[in-house]
């Protein structure tokens, strides 16, 4: 402790001034602020663990290049800014409100066990696939439809034209064999059409 008394007419004006090295072995001044606060203008290098009891406040920005282990909570009263991608292999237990103004790209599954508010807007992309598909199977059903309506027509009117004209009497044992025949012969075109391509 230089002796300042030299230079101050009392004692207790005296002046204590810390000195450390770099890594360099040069001797530097330790400053502190008016309150008694330790300031350090440069890095502060730990090889060890640093144990805080108290608060830490920090007024400006904390550059991490490593990964961040927090092995307890962490209680964050003010806004987080993240540039880049957060990864998360545990829970995350959130009791108020997350303001997310970009968007979220969500990989795996997202599990909620209890309920979810939302008090706005919610704007979703439903895929046409399903609807199209859909749409798809009913006009080929309304195509099949028509086509036994207009197969079923014009064999009959076939049928009455070649008994007219040929003038054969059928026996009452043949036409439900000629009505069968009917209604089995336009399946070989409608069933092509009931089923999807896409299914």
């Amino acid at each position: 402790m230089p002796n300042y008394k030299t230079f101050q007419d009392y004692a207790d004006s005296l002046r204590v001034r810390i000195y450390g090295g770099d890594s360099t072995g040069a001797i530097q001044p330790l400053l502190t602020t008016s309150s008694g606060i330790l300031n350090v203008t440069g890095i502060v290098g730990t090889s060890g663990s640093v144990a805080v009891s108290g608060p830490v406040e920090i007024s400006g920005s904390v550059a991490v290049s490593g990964a961040v282990a927090v092995s307890g909570s962490v209680a964050v009263s003010g806004a987080v800014a993240v540039s880049g991608p957060v990864e998360i292999s545990g829970s995350v237990a959130v009791s108020g409100a997350v303001a997310v103004s970009g968007s979220v790209a969500v990989s795996g599954a997202v599990a909620v066990s209890g309920s979810v508010a939302v008090s706005g807007a919610v704007a979703a992309e439903v895929s046409l696939s399903v609807a199209l598909l859909l749409l798809a199977a009913r006009l080929r059903l309304a195509a099949a439809l028509l086509l036994v309506v207009l197969l079923l027509s014009a064999e009959v009117l076939l049928l009455v034209a070649l008994l007219l004209l040929a003038e054969v009497s059928l026996s009452v044992a043949l036409l439900p064999l000629v009505a069968l025949l009917l209604l089995v012969e336009p399946l070989y075109l409608i069933i092509p059409l009931l089923i999807p391509d896409h299914f």
